[in-house]
């Protein structure tokens, strides 16, 4: 965690921040290493969050502000997930599709003890 609290109207010039840091400091000669968590990991957070946070000190009043009204018009473009829950089921269950589904869809692996845990 960089920051434990920003209020919201910071977000994105604090996101700004972290980018910047990211530009100025991360690796581009490999691409799997070409990561902010490879930076982090190699100045350690504590280092990394001091480079952001003295970033962030000369940004934080520029223009990036994200308001009340800004943050209703963004909720516009999400819908509420709806969570329906599983339904309860055994592998012999009758009038029960999931069985079925289990039985042609999963294979003994790791991914079949999920899918049961999943609707237990």
């Amino acid at each position: 965690m960089v920051r434990e609290f920003l209020p919201r109207e910071h977000l994105l010039s604090y996101l700004e921040a972290i980018l910047r840091v990211y530009n100025l400091e991360g690796r581009r000669d490999n691409l799997t290493k070409a990561r902010i968590k490879i930076l982090v990991k190699a100045l350690g957070i504590e280092e990394f969050r001091r480079r952001v946070e003295a970033e962030w000190e000369l940004i934080r009043d520029g223009g990036l502000r994200v308001d009340d009204a800004e943050v209703e018009r963004m909720r516009g473009f999400f819908t509420r997930l709806r969570i329906v829950p599983c339904p309860t089921w055994s592998r012999t269950g009758q009038g029960n599709r999931v069985p079925g589904w289990y039985r042609y869809n999963t294979w003994r692996t790791r991914f079949r003890a999920t899918a049961r845990s999943m609707c237990r």
